[in-house]
């Protein structure tokens, strides 16, 4: 796996939330619990025809259960080299993460606006009309120019502010000058 720095842009979803952690431990723990519970079933009472159904329906729990754990304990963060034109998407479960390699397509602008809840949204547009969702600043509309000014520097693209509703207008990408050199951390 190459490391972080090698990439032009590096979009992460940051901590996991305490809450997120929490029910995803309630909900490993009762496939824990169910795994426990249909192995005594089988053993007191064999695999025969009565038995079945709630073997299945048991399955089923634990799937439903495991399939929710996983995705409250999964981060995504997004790499993009543009030297080698690959956008990868690296998703992490725990200890365990995978990556997703594809071409990166021509990325055309990034696009900051106001979603329906009234949050500020970016979204990174790209050929085709297609787009991707990249991050929610809450109510923080200079966090998302920064951060729009920041994927622009990084990507060479330019920006379209939608922060007022009926209003955008195009901010053209110019080069990151040493003095206002953006510090993301």
């Amino acid at each position: 796996m190459p490391e972080l720095h090698e990439y032009e842009l590096i979009i992460s979803q940051g901590k996991r939330p305490l809450w997120k952690s929490a029910v995803a431990a309630v909900l490993f723990t009762m496939v824990l619990y169910k795994c426990y519970e249909l192995s005594l079933v089988i053993l007191q009472h064999g695999l025969v025809n009565e038995v079945r159904r709630s073997i299945v329906n048991g399955l089923a729990g634990i799937g439903y259960c495991l399939a929710a754990g996983i995705y409250l304990t999964r981060l995504v963060t997004i790499l993009v080299d543009v030297d080698t034109n690959r956008l990868i998407t690296r998703s992490q479960f725990g200890p365990f993460s995978f990556d997703r390699q594809k071409i990166a397509p021509d990325f055309e602008y990034i696009a900051i606006y106001i979603d329906a809840n009234g949050e500020y949204q970016s979204s990174l547009w790209y050929k085709g009309n297609r787009h991707m969702k990249l991050f929610g600043f809450g109510n923080d509309a200079d966090a998302a120019l920064k951060f729009a000014q920041h994927v622009s520097d990084r990507l060479n693209i330019d920006i379209l502010d939608k922060r007022v509703k009926g209003e955008s207008k195009w901010i053209d990408y110019q080069p990151a000058t040493s003095q206002n050199q953006m510090n993301l951390t």
